[in-house]
């Protein structure tokens, strides 16, 4: 038996619930390659497209990594939607934004939404004050130095080494973590640390003779910081 209807549903509702974080939601990334986590609250994504644009890299669009120029909604191609997606963020350090529009199988797309973090990539700079005295020995009374040092950013970790040269990067080989046993303090450390905040190292003859390998003389002392980024230089 023929019928003379059929059922047509319109549908003019966009998704929602959409949310976009980048890095689960941190303020700051010390990579330009982030991860963008995207949600609806709609019960199916079947047949779903997103496009994602702003202050990231697109390969159809920017002609080279140093390309810094946003790309724009109308540049975005829309996509298949993924609750997770890699990302590569444009140009110098500062605040990036990130922008999104979900739609759906009947081409409803959401009102833009955004998602911003900062791109850090600097080291930090580390500030020493001190020595309280220049020349120590091992014996009682003479044998400690004190310095303080602060970094500019907050770091994660912290090594007091004996190196070359006053410009030796942390990765130096010869570089010589002074040792603890006979009292130096604060030779290293591993936490979170403010920027700014002040820490008192004391270097102890005998662990710097040990560093040294023996030998007197002037040996130059330098801290590193590490902020995740890298270490200081």
């Amino acid at each position: 038996m023929s019928q003379s209807y059929f059922n047509l549903t319109l549908d003019t509702l966009a998704p929602q619930g959409v949310t976009l974080k980048l890095n689960a939601g941190a303020t700051t990334t010390g990579s330009t390659a982030i991860t963008a986590a995207i949600g609806t609250s709609d019960a199916s994504t079947v047949g779903y497209t997103m496009k994602l644009y702003g202050d990231i890299y697109d390969a159809a669009f920017n002609e080279g990594a140093g390309n810094s120029a946003s790309l724009t909604e109308s540049q975005a191609a829309w996509e298949t939607f993924n609750a997770s997606k890699p990302l590569v963020l444009l140009g110098n350090d500062g605040l990036k934004t990130v922008r999104l529009k979900i739609r759906d199988d009947v081409h409803n797309a959401t009102a833009e939404i955004t998602a911003s973090i900062t791109l850090d990539t600097a080291v930090p700079v580390v500030a020493i004050t001190g020595p309280d005295v220049a020349r120590i020995s091992k014996q009682p009374t003479k044998n400690t130095s004190t310095i303080t040092f602060v970094a500019d950013k907050p770091f994660l970790s912290y090594r007091v080494m004996l190196v070359q040269t006053a410009n030796a990067e942390y990765d130096n080989q010869s570089n010589v973590l002074i040792p603890s046993a006979d009292g130096s303090v604060n030779m290293s450390g591993n936490g979170t640390f403010s920027a700014n905040a002040s820490i008192e190292c004391s270097v102890n003859g005998t662990d710097l003779q040990t560093a040294a390998g023996g030998s007197d003389g002037a040996h130059i002392i330098k801290v590193f910081v590490m902020d995740g980024n890298g270490w200081s230089v």
